[in-house]
């Protein structure tokens, strides 16, 4: 598959809305994303409501993304070390952004989160260092640990009044933070 570009496929995994271990991978006849062909640079995603653990774990050349509407679930690492990945749309069906989704993706630019995300997990967003800019939706309760440390390129951020928990080292390495806004209802920050 040397020359294979692009993706199309309903989901990815044994059957719809599996939670299990699910790679791209897979489909190229390995347990993990090894295998994953060189040239592979896009994916859409047309009918899955999960993204399992991992399941685009280090797909280094992928460079877009796309994610069906029914989407609820992002499992945990399933974007990390898609460093080519430049932006992506989260869409509105998804309430929690998980561990380290989208760590080390550093050529990731622009985000359009979901609306109804209530909660961002530890790491989700480390070492995004070329995102420049977060609206974090008013739904969000809970930022965790080092969620966005290492974004070196955001220069401002403002909490939405209903986060009451931030994680320790939520904004580690930011650089070029130059303007941080903390809701007065906040609970707790570092644990």
């Amino acid at each position: 598959c040397n020359n294979l570009s692009k993706v199309t496929i309903p989901f990815l995994g044994e059957k719809k809305d599996w939670m299990g271990e699910a790679k791209l991978g897979y489909i190229f006849g390995q347990y993990d994303n090894t295998n994953v062909p060189k040239s592979l640079e896009e994916i859409k995603l047309t009918n899955s409501t999960v993204i399992s653990n991992e399941a685009f774990y280090y797909c280094a050349n992928l460079k877009n993304i796309e994610l069906s509407d029914g989407v609820d679930r992002i499992g945990y690492r399933a974007f990390e070390g898609c460093s080519n990945l430049t932006s992506l749309r989260v869409p509105d069906s998804v309430v929690e952004i998980g561990n380290a989704v989208f760590s080390d993706c550093v050529n990731l630019k622009d985000i359009i989160l979901s609306k109804n995300i209530n909660m961002i997990g530890d790491y989700a967003f480390r070492n995004c260092s070329s995102l420049e800019s977060v609206d974090l939706p008013n739904n969000l309760t809970s930022i965790g640990e080092f969620a966005f440390s290492g974004c070196s390129k955001l220069t401002n951020f403002v909490i939405s009044d209903k986060v009451t928990n931030i994680g320790i080292g939520a904004f580690q390495g930011c650089s070029n933070l130059n303007k941080i806004v903390i809701p007065y209802n906040v609970k707790s920050i570092g644990k």
